[in-house]
């Protein structure tokens, strides 16, 4: 079996860094600093692979999560691993499984 690389795309960084900056429940509970949000995301962006020329699809309620399986096609990924309850609820797109991240570490035990 090859083994599992992550991937992530571009609005997946940058919806990141919105949420953690704008969100205001994450920043009280998490105290961190504007900076930490920036340095969070290069490391995403170092421990990954940036996927280009992801296709626009609209699969998931939210329209901001969107980006995600359409990043998981662009990498043409064999699992997109999530606690998103949107997401899950597809259950699987394009072939992609959809799973939680327990669930996905039983794959990788498997494997």
């Amino acid at each position: 079996m090859k083994v599992p690389s992550s991937c992530i795309s571009d609005d997946i960084l940058e919806e990141t860094a919105r949420v953690l900056l704008e969100r205001a429940r994450i920043r009280r509970r998490y105290i961190y600093p504007d900076a930490a949000v920036v340095e969070y995301c290069r490391g995403l962006a170092r421990l990954s692979t940036v996927v280009a020329r992801v296709p626009t699809i609209r699969v998931v309620r939210d329209p901001n999560d969107d980006v995600i399986p359409a990043a998981a096609i662009a990498a043409k990924a064999g699992y997109l691993v999530t606690r998103d309850d949107d997401l899950l609820s597809l259950g699987s797109h394009n072939q992609i499984s959809i799973i939680e991240p327990e669930a996905f570490l039983a794959v990788l035990r498997n494997a």
